[in-house]
């Protein structure tokens, strides 16, 4: 299923049985030549819980470099619940990769 997106927030929903566990990997890339270290910060939040706080890709290789960061989550609902909450900036992400864990 397509991701549904309002604002920061992303919801998707899962076609497997409830208390599953999913590997998603968000990737990241600052595309903005001129962006600074702290330009863009953010917390990502899945199912509720803050797994990076104060994620800043410029801290991962500066601009124009592409980092990605995997997380082990259990989706309890059928589906995934996942929230960029700025501290400064814009959050940005490139791709968001969802694959059975565990």
């Amino acid at each position: 299923h397509a991701p549904a997106t309002t604002d920061n927030y992303t919801r998707m929903e899962s076609s497997a049985a409830s208390d599953v566990y999913k590997r998603q990997t968000l990737h990241f890339s600052e595309g903005l030549s001129g962006a600074q270290l702290g330009s863009r910060v953010f917390d990502i939040v899945l199912e509720g819980e803050v797994v990076m706080d104060d994620f800043d890709a410029m801290s991962f290789g500066g601009a124009r470099t592409a980092q990605s960061q995997s997380f082990e989550v259990e989706v309890q609902d059928r589906t995934l619940d996942l929230s960029l909450v700025p501290s400064r900036g814009n959050p940005n992400l490139s791709a968001i990769e969802v694959v059975p864990g565990k």
